[in-house]
């Protein structure tokens, strides 16, 4: 009996002690003992399966295109600017007015020389005569170039390279645009005169007869630059009001 009992016993403390072993397992045991790393899957670094019909790469990219043009917002239409064409060119008329002026190109009165940027329409050369009149030196000149008319002997005009050259030749009056430039002078004239009237009219409300007189005869002297005739996009001969209003810009300027 007394056996019995002590084999309890002893079976009762041996069960105890292994459990406290058990509780009580060292950290670094724990720590040292090797842990096998973990498996992974190979299939999770495949695509995910698509359930249903698979698109083609032609078909993802209509696709992907499709959202991002959606996605935007509509630009508003953009309408360019109406561009205003400019003036036709408006060139002098011979008006009865201006025929009478000049007695049908017979009597051209001495105001209107020189008269600068005239184009001529042959070859010609200058030349430079001395006192006993000797020819001292000459120089040519192509057509389609400018000269200065410096005046008129019958169905000939005096014509200079320049207003100060003293180099001088004739030239027929029908093979220059001598009238056109005549006619766009009167015109010019007649429109600058008319212009500073308006602008004494507004200013006195009353004309004097002596003042518009002498404001006529200002206005028809050649160092007018308003009266040279030349080129401001239309021809040097045009009288529209784009090129008026460029001459007269180009003319304060040079004040």
């Amino acid at each position: 009996m007394k056996i019995h009992k002590f084999l309890l016993l002893i079976f009762v403390f041996g069960f105890l002690g292994c459990e406290k072993q058990a509780d009580y397992i060292p950290f670094e045991e724990v720590n040292s003992s090797k842990v096998p790393p973990p498996i992974q899957d190979e299939t999770s670094n495949t695509k995910p399966k698509v359930i249903g019909k698979t698109l083609s790469s032609e078909q993802e990219k209509k696709q992907s295109h499709n959202i991002e043009t959606t996605s935007l917002p509509e630009l508003p239409k953009v309408v360019p600017p109406t561009i205003k064409k400019s003036q036709k060119a408006i060139e002098p008329e011979f008006t009865d007015e201006l025929l009478k002026a000049v007695g049908n190109w017979k009597k051209i009165p001495k105001s209107v020389f020189p008269l600068q940027n005239v184009s001529i329409h042959e070859p010609v050369v200058f030349k430079l005569i001395g006192k006993n009149g000797q020819v001292i030196a000459s120089t040519p000149l192509d057509a389609a170039e400018d000269v200065v008319v410096k005046g008129i002997m019958g169905e000939h005009l005096l014509i200079s390279p320049s207003v100060n050259s003293k180099f001088e030749t004739t030239i027929e009056l029908e093979k220059t645009d001598f009238k056109k430039g005549v006619a766009f002078r009167f015109e010019m004239g007649k429109k600058a005169l008319l212009a500073k009237k308006l602008a004494t009219a507004q200013a006195n409300n009353k004309l004097d007869s002596k003042n518009s007189s002498r404001n006529a005869k200002d206005e028809s002297k050649q160092d007018n630059p308003s009266l040279i005739p030349g080129d401001f996009g239309h021809g040097k001969f045009c009288i529209c009001s784009d090129c008026r209003q460029k001459r007269l810009a180009l003319v304060e300027s040079m004040k």
